[in-house]
C-alpha cells in the first residue's frame, strides 16, 4: 500500500505540469514564462492563417471568452482563413473581432481602407489592430515608412 501511495504521488507530481500547460487542449501549446495563460481569469484565441482548423465549439468549452481574427494585413494581403475564422466563432457564439496587421511601409490611409473593404460592419464586433516593430532586415528606402503616423485613419469599425 505504501509503494501505491508513493507511485500515485509521483505520477501526480509529474503530471500535473504538463496538464498545467496544456489546460485548454492545445495541440501544440506556447511555453510560457510566468505567469502561464491559465492563470488569468478571461481567455482568448487571436486565429489567422497558421490555424488552419479550429473546433470554435470545443474552443469555447475549454473557456474561449472572445477570439480576435486576423483580416487584413499591409494594403493587399486579406488573411485566407478570416471567413472561415469569423463564421465559425460567431456559430459558435464567441464574441469576435477582426484584426489588421500594420506594415509600417505602406502608407496608413491605404491600409485603413484596404481593411474598411474587406471587413463587414457587425453589430458588436470587437475592434482589433496589429502592429508589431520593423524588422532591420526589411528595411524600406528612406521616407517611405511612416512608422505609427497615420494610426488615426483606422476607424473604430464596429
Amino acid at each position: 500500500m505504501r509503494l501505491f501511495l508513493t507511485l500515485a504521488l509521483l505520477t501526480m507530481s509529474l503530471a500535473a505540469p504538463l496538464a498545467a500547460q496544456n489546460a485548454f487542449g492545445d495541440s501544440d501549446p506556447v511555453d510560457f514564462d510566468h505567469p502561464a495563460p491559465q492563470n488569468y481569469p478571461i481567455h482568448g484565441i487571436d486565429a489567422a492563417r497558421f490555424q488552419d482548423h479550429i473546433n470554435w465549439r470545443r474552443a469555447k468549452r475549454a473557456g474561449v471568452r472572445f477570439a480576435f481574427v486576423k483580416a487584413t494585413e499591409g494594403g493587399d494581403l486579406l488573411d485566407v482563413e478570416f471567413t472561415t475564422h469569423l463564421n465559425g466563432a460567431l456559430r459558435a457564439d464567441v464574441p469576435v473581432g477582426a484584426y489588421h496587421f500594420y506594415y509600417f511601409c505602406t502608407p496608413a490611409r491605404v491600409q485603413a481602407r484596404w481593411f474598411i473593404r474587406n471587413v463587414p460592419k457587425r453589430s458588436g464586433m470587437l475592434p482589433g489592430f496589429g502592429m508589431e516593430p520593423p524588422l532591420p532586415h526589411l528595411s524600406a528606402p528612406p521616407g517611405r515608412c511612416e512608422g505609427a503616423q497615420g494610426c488615426q485613419d483606422f476607424p473604430a469599425h464596429p
